[in-house]
């Protein structure tokens, strides 16, 4: 039975092999962009200083949308999706490669073809340079131990959020999409510094998450993100770990979201998303974001989505992780 990594780094051996084996496009553009970042972001901090920026936006005047789920909950999905027919800014691979400039380069290849960018993935990662991306260095922020500020960092936090709009810098008629896997630690501490946050949750059918998850602990050794207390279990099998995993990070949003306005959240199905997207994005366009009326672009693309069906493990092991699900998670008690 392979060791369980609890790392984010995970096992990066293994995590490049597997990105290897693949041959997914994606995969190689991932590996791309941090074996070059060093290179790209030293270019990047001297062009910028050039070149033409978009104003930066009040905070308050920003729509923006947070997406947040466990991992495999086809939240890179509809990340793709929303930033395709929404008119937005967001973090892309070129965000990856040249921070400042970033939302120069989505300015620039606003009329490249996006038809043509299937809504495909590897583990979160997208293989065109305009694509989302997920973007863990810029929201380390988020994650830092504030217990000792009588504020809990807020006034920090958001001093951090208005910086990374800033970086963005979006128009007035565009709205700000986010998605992070670790955000789902953080939705209530970030509510409270930046209130004008919508948190997107994306659901998924709950065994159909901890089948991908297995799946992706097998090809890239490691899981990632891992709630602290399950991080402290001891627990040997990837099956019953990847549902402990999966349910506590389900629990943890339930809890946060508990505490919010039904104007700063906003639950979608990636199951029905994916049979009727337009009913979701008009909802969160026009309802909760306050775009102006007309702001939906179609998207043909749209029209090819469809919910993966893929075989993820065996038919005994998919009895089994029903079977934990219905126990909330674990064989045995700690």
């Amino acid at each position: 039975m392979p060791e369980i990594n609890v790392s984010h780094e995970g096992n990066k051996l293994k995590r490049l092999t597997g990105a290897v084996q693949s041959k997914h496009p994606a995969a190689y553009l991932g590996i791309a962009i941090k074996t070059i970042t060093p290179i790209t972001r030293s270019v990047d901090r001297i062009v910028r200083r050039f070149a033409q920026q978009r104003p930066s936006p009040c905070l308050k005047q920003v729509p923006c949308a947070f997406i947040v789920c466990p991992p495999r909950s086809g939240g890179t999905v509809i990340y793709q999706a929303l930033t395709r027919a929404l008119p937005s800014v967001y973090l892309s691979n070129a965000h990856a490669l040249f921070p400042g400039l970033g939302t120069w380069l989505l300015d620039a290849g606003r009329e490249w073809p996006r038809a043509c960018e299937l809504f495909d993935n590897y583990y979160g990662y997208t293989a065109h340079l305009l694509d989302v991306y997920e973007g863990n260095e810029f929201f380390e922020w988020a994650y830092r131990d504030y217990s000792k500020h009588s504020d809990h960092g807020s006034e920090h936090l958001r001093r951090e959020f208005e910086r990374l709009i800033g970086l963005l810098s979006p128009l007035p008629s565009e709205c700000v999409i986010f998605k992070n896997a670790r955000a789902y630690s953080v939705v209530e501490r970030l509510h409270r510094a930046v209130p004008e946050i919508v948190f997107v949750r994306a659901k998924r059918d709950r065994g159909q998450v901890i089948e991908s998850v297995v799946r992706a602990f097998r090809e890239l050794g490691y899981f990632h993100p891992v709630p602290d207390a399950v991080r402290e279990m001891d627990v040997k099998d990837p099956i019953e770990f990847a549902c402990a995993q999966v349910e506590a990070i389900e629990a943890s949003l339930d809890e946060q979201l508990s505490h919010l306005s039904s104007s700063s959240r906003f639950e979608i199905s990636y199951e029905a998303f994916c049979e009727r997207p337009y009913e979701f994005i008009n909802t969160l366009a026009y309802d909760l974001l306050k775009l102006s009326p007309g702001s939906v672009r179609n998207c043909s693309a749209l029209a090819k989505l469809r919910v993966s069906r893929r075989r993820k493990v065996s038919d005994a092991e998919r009895s089994r992780i029903q079977s934990l699900i219905q126990k909330g998670g674990r064989e045995y008690p700690l």
